[in-house]
């Protein structure tokens, strides 16, 4: 990245172009907040090999505020868990983990801990000391479950054939022949390394960018058949990477009333959960809080399709389950989702098929199980640590019921 101009720098490069400016300071302590909220996974895991490598080897003291523990939770002296501005559990990675599954909180721990919680109390933190736990229980395989066909027989809601783009004339395509097809009622996970194209592509589909070749369609009519802003007024919304540019008054009241009556505003308001939020400034929230109501301004909208780039970006895991709900709701109103995200466990929780946008194009593509199920680097923690135990198992939540199957089948016989 070194010779490129910053403004063309995806969101997850220009976060670490500038941890890499920080860096270049040599401080004695960093503080970090969320480092890793806009990299891929690959991208993530690299950088927190870096900061362990500067803790451990050049003695640089980090604090690190984070909502996603996998990478980092066993990688850690103390933690900190804050609740209400106060401190309500400092220490090991062990006792916090046994502090919140004491305490519910069972949200706050990694995924492989996830599994095992309430199962024993010395919780493996990371996939391979899961594994030596999975292999000292002496679990064997279970039939796969059947993973229901999610190609279903709806008619698409958004097609993409052949899309080619660039953003300047001599410049490298970004899009190279992309084809993409969404039925209606379906919530599809759109996956790729940062500056894969994912966010150009959401640009294309929603008009914000035209390709040079290829064309879009939703519902079977050509998006140019779109005129005047009818797009956005009568079948799509967008939420952006940024969400606090979706607002422009003083209070976030003020900017949903312009898009609902005081009703609708209100039950939605509580559907989102950010009733308290409503008569703050926009810019005074937290990167979760404003996610939150920016989705909610969303769903005043009435759109067909909703397309969302990183919406879990700064969220909790109790934030991320009560945003997926809404999800699962909306989709069962027969509408369709487009999510682009970094968030695998996210994604193989709540969509029905996942792609991975690579070099310009989809080169994988599968029902959720199926897709992390076979990969190897885009997959998630309970996928890694279940390979060669359970197959079909791509969630905690699953890690969990096969345990539970395995309790069962030990204790008859």
């Amino acid at each position: 990245l070194y010779d490129r101009d910053i403004s063309t720098l995806s969101g997850g490069q220009k976060q670490l172009v500038a941890l890499c400016s920080v860096m270049a300071t040599d401080p004695d302590i960093l503080l970090l907040d969320e480092p890793t909220a806009q990299l891929d996974p690959v991208a993530a895991r690299e950088l927190l090999g870096i900061l362990d490598r500067l803790n451990k080897e050049m003695g640089v003291t980090i604090i690190i505020a984070e909502h996603d523990p996998e990478e980092l939770f066993d990688s850690c002296d103390k933690i900190l868990y804050l609740a209400k501005g106060k401190t309500e559990f400092f220490g090991t990675p062990a006792l916090t983990a046994k502090y919140f599954v004491e305490n519910a909180l069972e949200g706050f721990l990694p995924e492989t801990a996830k599994a095992f919680a309430r199962l024993c109390d010395d919780l493996p933190l990371n996939v391979r000391q899961g594994r030596a736990k999975l292999e000292k229980l002496g679990v064997t395989d279970i039939s796969k479950q059947a993973v229901n066909d999610t190609e279903r027989a709806e008619p698409y809601a958004l097609q993409c054939k052949n899309l080619w783009q660039r953003y300047e004339k001599n410049s490298p395509d970004i899009l190279k022949g992309c084809d993409l097809g969404i039925r209606k009622g379906e919530c599809y996970g759109l996956l790729g390394s940062n500056g894969g194209g994912k966010s150009t592509l959401l640009r294309v589909i929603c008009g914000l960018s035209k390709p040079y070749m290829g064309a879009v369609s939703l519902f079977g009519k050509k998006q140019k058949a779109y005129k005047n802003g009818s797009l956005f007024r009568e079948m799509l919304a967008f939420l952006p990477q940024e969400p606090v540019t979706m607002f422009v008054k003083e209070s976030v009241r003020e900017d949903l009333l312009q898009s609902g009556d005081k009703v609708t505003v209100e039950n939605v308001s509580q559907r989102m959960g950010i009733e308290h939020l409503l008569d703050r400034h926009p810019w005074d929230l937290s990167g979760g809080e404003i996610q939150k109501c920016a989705f909610a301004k969303i769903l005043l909208a009435d759109p067909k399709i909703i397309i969302l780039d990183e919406c879990t970006k700064g969220m909790d895991s109790f934030a991320k389950k009560a945003l997926g709900d809404i999800l699962l709701d909306i989709k069962d109103e027969g509408r369709t989702i487009l999510l682009v995200t970094h968030d695998l466990e996210f994604a193989a929780q709540y969509c029905d098929r996942c792609g991975l946008l690579f070099d310009g194009k989809i080169v994988a593509e599968d029902n959720a199980v199926e897709f992390f199920s076979h990969n190897r680097f885009y997959t998630t923690a309970a996928a890694r640590l279940t390979r060669g135990f359970f197959s079909g198992v791509v969630t905690s939540t699953a890690v969990r019921e096969r345990l539970a199957m395995v309790n069962r089948g030990q204790n008859e016989q």
